[in-house]
């Protein structure tokens, strides 16, 4: 089977997020279709075919195995690939949102600087 390094696109990635989700204990899960349906946003409209091809996708990459797909249910587990994949992803979100947080405080300190240093200027030429 190949392997992906790259990024899945978001609707894949969502759907292996509900399946290690769903699977929380790395074990096989029963799980119906409107359950993993229900993990994406309305903007994304996932029919049934659609899902259909990203679990095909996703466990041809050896992202997830599917163990039986009998009409609405599965019977799937996140592998080794799909379970770094979803932490990888968590810590880069967890990563940037830390980065973020810092730029946002040091630019506030910054301006800050500014506007104090600003204003000081401005009293030491009025006087």
């Amino acid at each position: 089977m190949p392997h992906t390094n790259g990024m899945l696109d978001a609707r894949t990635a969502i759907l292996l997020e509900a399946v290690n989700f769903q699977c929380k204990t790395g074990t096989y899960q029963v799980v119906e279709e409107r359950e993993l349906m229900e993990y994406f946003p309305e903007k994304f409209r996932i029919d049934r075919d659609g899902l259909k091809q990203m679990l095909a996708f996703l466990e041809e990459h050896e992202y997830i195995d599917v163990k039986y797909a009998d009409d609405a249910v599965y019977c799937l587990c996140p592998l080794p690939q799909g379970r770094l994949y979803f932490e990888r992803t968590s810590e880069e979100k967890r990563r940037d949102a830390r980065l973020l947080s810092r730029v946002l405080l040091f630019g506030g300190l910054i301006s800050a600087a500014g506007a104090f240093f600003g204003a000081l200027t401005a009293a030491l030429i009025v006087l």
